[in-house]
């Protein structure tokens, strides 16, 4: 007889328009959940996660589509954030100079976390997400 232990996992979805508030948005909704999961030590990794993901996906789609999406899963052993925007585009990293203002996103969110990667789901657009 064999025993199945089910795995805890919380999960939050939400939606926010493509506008220069939905970073700020998108980590107060992040910050929200991990507090109330106690996952208060990873807030700070979390928040500029979200800021780098959530600001590409608005930049990249503001011209498609009205929203982006962000979903954020706990479980017991990983954190996973997933973005999605509606523009297929491949997520490029680039190698920024040392003046520009942006262009680091993709180079911090490889650095912070232990994989990253997207897909393109059937819907149409790219889903961008990292795991903790």
């Amino acid at each position: 007889m064999s025993t199945t232990t089910l795995v805890a996992r919380q999960m939050e979805v939400w939606q926010f328009a493509t506008t220069e508030h939905a970073a700020r948005q998108a980590r107060h909704a992040a910050t929200e959940s991990l507090r109330s999961w106690g996952l208060d030590h990873t807030i700070e990794v979390m928040e500029l996660l979200v800021s780098e993901l959530v600001t590409n996906a608005w930049k990249a789609t503001a011209d498609r589509d009205d929203t982006v999406a962000m979903r954020l899963t706990a479980t017991p052993t990983d954190l996973f954030l997933e973005v999605w925007d509606a523009n297929d585009a491949t997520p490029q990293r680039t190698a920024a100079d040392v003046e520009a203002e942006g262009g680091r996103g993709l180079v911090l969110v490889e650095a912070l976390t232990s994989q990253w990667a997207f897909y393109r789901p059937r819907s149409g657009g790219k889903v961008v997400w990292c795991c903790l």
